[in-house]
């Protein structure tokens, strides 16, 4: 099983986010350790470092390359963990709309849950 987390990261401290992500993966990875959990701070650090080798400089990727990025890894996922927060995030909202395009089921964890 290959699993995306989507939380909302624009807008807040990413050193903050990281840790939040960091932990609902220990989390998951505790829970269910055969899935193949994605974050998206894992995967906008492959695209940060092939824009620079692209391009050869240390400009960072766009919000929409980070998102494109993010999308594509999705797609590839059978289960999407949405975490609270995410209706108002506009990059949440994108990867709730792939998950309906392409029929990638989709859980929520609750704001309840001890991290």
């Amino acid at each position: 099983m290959k699993a995306y987390l989507s939380f909302p990261i624009t807008g807040y401290d990413l050193t903050q986010r990281q840790h939040y992500a960091a932990r609902i993966c220990a989390l998951l990875h505790i829970r269910h350790p055969e899935w193949d959990i994605i974050n998206p701070f894992d995967v906008a650090s492959v695209v940060h470092k092939q824009k620079m080798e692209r391009t050869h400089t240390l400009d960072p990727p766009t919000y929409e390359e980070y998102m494109e990025a993010d999308l594509a890894e999705l797609a590839t996922c059978d289960l999407a963990i949405f975490c609270p927060g995410w209706q108002t995030s506009e990059g949440c909202k994108r990867e709730m709309a792939l998950c309906r395009e392409k029929n990638i089921e989709v859980q929520f964890i609750n704001e309840k849950i001890q991290l």
